[in-house]
């Protein structure tokens, strides 16, 4: 991979800022954003699950891009607990600003890849922000906090990928997971749903995990099909878990490089 392949932005967002890489294809193919999950880390690098997702993509001769959003510390590594980790490093972090550094994140990256077109593809918590964006609800939540919207021109979407995203987490997690930051302010279920209803792509897939704790497969099936998209596809991977780390418990890259031959199609 060479310097002119790979490019490292900065964008305004909470704490430390968001960051923004991009794997260039070197082609006009569209440019695939990657959107982590609550609380997680994403970069480039060999040993992140989005940076070998990156790499997977790049191969095909794909743009690939990965936004982290701000966080007020990047050393998860120096905790035992990933609950003590997320309540230091995003402490006093809303949703809304979570779906800011996304939108920060987006209007960096439009300036670069001028003229798209994009596909966001969102794991969990980063579905639900796709789904917020691509419908408009996005908009409306920045609209009621009384922020500016971060992006100053078109992003012209022709998809959607979401990955354990549902339209609600199962009962079973308790309170203290949903008290932690940004898990503590979601937006409410007809927000997310209204969004996936006013959405209007060309393709939208979904890949869902048998071993998946966070959400049921029928929360998952239904914020597809509420989706507005001429295509829609649901895929379940049988032993995977929800962070698509591993099959039947056992580490594996298995699980991304199968969702990429589903993706790659479309």
């Amino acid at each position: 991979m060479t310097d002119q392949e790979r490019l490292r932005k900065e964008a305004p967002g909470f704490g430390l800022g968001v960051t923004v890489e991009v794997l260039s294809g070197g082609t006009e193919e569209p440019t695939v954003v990657l959107l982590h999950g609550v609380h997680g880390t994403a970069n480039l690098e060999e040993t992140n699950k989005y940076g070998v997702l990156a790499r997977l993509l790049h191969r095909e001769g794909l743009n690939v891009a990965v936004i982290e959003t701000g966080r007020l510390r990047r050393d998860p590594e120096s905790f035992d607990d990933r609950s003590a980790w997320a309540r230091e490093a995003f402490a006093g972090k809303s949703y809304g600003d979570d779906l800011e550094d996304v939108l920060s994140g987006l209007e960096v990256l439009r300036q670069v890849r001028r003229g798209g077109p994009f596909w966001l593809w969102g794991f969990s918590l980063g579905g639900i922000h796709a789904v917020m964006i691509a419908g408009g609800s996005a908009r409306r939540l920045l609209d009621a906090r009384g922020r500016q919207w971060p992006l100053k021109g078109a992003l012209p979407l022709d998809g959607i990928a979401l990955s354990g995203s549902g339209i609600r987490g199962r009962d079973e997690l308790g309170g203290e997971f949903f008290s932690l930051p940004i898990l503590d302010s979601l937006p409410p279920e007809e927000l997310l749903a209204d969004g996936a209803r006013k959405t209007t792509l060309r393709r939208a897939l979904a890949f869902y995990g048998s071993l998946d704790g966070t959400f049921s497969e029928e929360a998952c099936r239904k914020l597809l099909e509420t989706l507005g998209a001429r295509q829609k596809e649901f895929h379940r991977l049988e032993g995977v878990d929800h962070a698509f780390r591993t099959v039947d418990g056992e580490p594996s890259q298995k699980p991304l490089e199968a969702m990429v031959r589903k993706l790659l199609p479309l």
